[in-house]
C-alpha cells in the first residue's frame, strides 16, 4: 500500500522563496519527518525566504514541538535562510504550539512569525506585494527517503540552473552501523569511528550501573582525547536514567573533556521517556554553564540527528 502524500513544497528561484503546504493532519511520525525534509530543502536549494503552511494539521504533542524545536534551532544554524513564516489555522491550541516551539528554539539566526493566512505571511516574507509565484519541486509522504529528496532536489536545481548546496551521501543511521572502525565494543557499548567524516559514535547497548557507566565515560572521553574528532554523536535510547551523582561526575569531566580538544558538533539522540529528557536538560543545563563551545543537538531520531551533523558539515564547506 503506497503512503499517502501529505506535504508539498514549491520554490521561487526568482525570490529564493519556499513553501511548504501541509496537506491533512498527520501523524507523529509523518511530522518529525516533514519538518526533517522542510529543512533539508531550505538548506539544500539555499532558501532565504519559507513559508510553512500549518493550517490543514492539528496540533502536534508535546513530543513533537520538544523535538521541531531543537532540530530547527540546530539544523537551519548558518544557512542562507533570513526569514521564516508559519500560518496558523486559527486555533488557540495552535497558536499555544507555535509560541512553545519559539520560545524554544531562541536566539535564531533568522526572523519568524506566524500569521492566519498565506497573503499575509507572503508579504511580511517579502516586505513587497511582488509576484512570487512557485514551482512544484515535490510531494513528500513516508516514502521519501533523503536520497530521494537529494535526486530530487539535484534534478530541479540543474534544470533551474541554481547554485545549490551539495549534500552528502543519506548516510543516516547505517553509516554508524556499517564500515566503521570498531574502538570498543562490549556487552553495554560500543564506541566506533569514521575517519572520512571526522565522526566518533557512541552507542549504549542497554541500562547499566554507575560503575559501568562510569567506565564507558572515561572510555569515550580517552577516544575523543586520542582521535581529537570534529563530531561526536551519543546514542543513549537504551541507557536508561543516570543517577544525580553521575549526571554531576559526567558534566565535569564531558566539560574538561571538549575543552581540550576540538570537537565542537555534538549529537544526542534520546529515548521519549520523560525522566531520561529531563536528565539531558538537567546535563545540558549544567555544562553549558561551565563551557560557551559545548551547543549539542538533541533528537529522538537517529536520521535526523546524522542529517543534522551532515547538513552542517557540508553547508560550511559550500559556503
Amino acid at each position: 500500500m503506497m503512503s499517502e502524500n501529505f506535504l508539498t513544497l514549491s520554490f521561487s528561484p526568482k525570490t529564493n522563496f519556499i513553501t511548504a503546504q501541509w496537506l491533512r493532519p498527520v501523524s507523529s511520525q509523518e511530522y518529525r519527518h516533514g519538518i526533517r525534509i522542510i529543512a533539508v530543502c531550505i538548506t539544500t536549494l539555499k532558501a532565504q525566504f519559507a513559508l510553512s503552511d500549518f493550517s490543514k494539521i492539528d496540533t502536534p504533542p508535546i513530543d513533537d514541538q520538544y523535538c521541531t524545536a531543537n532540530f530547527l534551532k540546530t539544523a537551519l544554524q548558518g544557512t542562507s535562510l533570513k526569514r521564516c513564516a508559519r500560518v496558523l489555522s486559527g486555533s488557540a491550541s495552535q497558536l499555544e504550539a507555535y509560541q512553545r516551539v519559539m520560545a524554544e528554539a531562541t536566539n535564531l539566526p533568522y526572523q519568524t512569525n506566524g500569521f492566519n493566512s498565506v497573503e499575509e505571511a507572503k508579504r511580511w516574507l517579502l516586505e513587497s506585494e511582488q509576484n512570487c509565484e512557485t514551482e512544484h519541486v515535490c510531494d513528500v509522504n513516508m516514502a521519501t527517503s533523503s536520497q530521494i529528496l537529494r535526486k530530487t532536489l539535484q534534478q530541479y536545481a540543474g534544470k533551474a540552473g541554481l547554485n545549490y548546496t551539495k549534500l552528502a551521501p543519506d548516510n543516516g543511521a547505517q553509516v554508524i552501523d556499517t564500515g566503521l572502525e570498531v574502538l570498543c565494543n562490549t556487552d553495554f557499548l560500543k564506541i566506533s569511528m569514521d575517519n572520512c567524516n571526522s565522526l566518533v559514535a557512541m552507542r549504549w547497548l542497554q541500562p547499566v550501573q554507575s560503575l559501568d557507566y562510569r567506565h564507558g565515560i572515561q572510555t569515550m572521553c580517552h577516544t575523543l582525547s586520542q582521535h581529537q574528532p570534529e563530531k561526536l554523536i551519543i546514542f543513549n535510547q537504551r541507557l536508561g536514567v543516570i543517577s544525580l551523582p553521575d549526571q554531576m561526575w559526567f558534566s565535569n569531566r564531558f566539560v574538561e573533556v571538549v575543552s581540550a580538544n576540538r570537537t565542537r558538533r555534538i549529537a544526542v539522540v534520546t529515548s521519549q521517556d520523560s525522566l531520561q529528557l529531563l536528565v539531558h536538560e538537567a546535563i545540558d543545563k549544567n555544562i553549558k554553564s561551565k563551557n560557551q563551545l559545548y551547543d549539542p543537538g538533541y533528537f529522538f531520531s537517529e536520521d535526523e540527528a546524522m542529517e543534522w551533523l551532515m547538513l552542517k558539515e557540508h553547508y560550511k564547506h559550500q559556503n
